[in-house]
C-alpha cells in the first residue's frame, strides 16, 4: 500500500517517472493485489505524462481487465488509443467509459483535474478519441 500510495504522490507532484518506478514496484512486491488495477491506472497516467504511449495503453488495457467497472482505468485507455491513433479501439473503448460514466465531457473533467502537467496529453488523447466537449 506504501508503494502504490508513493506513486500517487509523485505523480501529484509532477515526478511521473518516479511516480511510474513506485507503481512498479508495488505491483512487483505484491503480483496479487486485488486493487491492482488501481495501480496499473496510476501507472498509466504517469506513462502518458512520459510520452510513452504504447506502455500506457497495455497498463490501461491491463487496469481495465482487472478492474471492469473501474471508469478511470477505461478513461486512460481511450486517451492512450487516442494519442496513439487507434480510432477503432478508442471508439470501443470510448463506448464502455460512457456506460460507466454516462455525464462525462471534457468540460466536467477539466474542471475536476488537479495535475495540469498530465492533464493536456490526456484531454488531447480522450479528444481525438471523441469524447465530447
Amino acid at each position: 500500500m506504501a508503494w502504490r500510495a508513493s506513486g500517487y504522490l509523485h505523480l501529484w507532484a509532477g515526478q511521473p517517472q518516479d511516480a511510474s518506478d513506485h507503481f512498479d514496484t508495488a505491483l512487483r512486491l505484491n503480483p496479487h493485489d486485488s486493487l491492482d488495477f488501481h495501480l496499473l491506472a496510476g501507472r498509466a497516467t504517469a506513462l502518458i505524462a512520459l510520452g510513452r504511449d504504447e506502455e500506457a495503453a497495455e497498463a490501461a488495457r491491463q487496469s481495465v481487465q482487472r478492474g471492469r467497472h473501474h471508469a478511470p482505468a477505461w478513461q486512460l485507455l481511450v486517451a492512450s488509443l487516442g494519442l496513439l491513433g487507434k480510432s477503432a479501439e478508442a471508439r470501443i473503448a470510448l463506448a464502455e467509459y460512457r456506460r460507466l460514466a454516462p455525464d462525462v465531457t471534457l468540460t466536467r473533467l477539466r474542471a475536476r483535474r488537479v495535475r495540469v502537467d498530465v492533464s493536456p496529453r490526456l484531454f488531447e488523447g480522450l479528444q481525438r478519441a471523441g469524447l465530447p466537449e
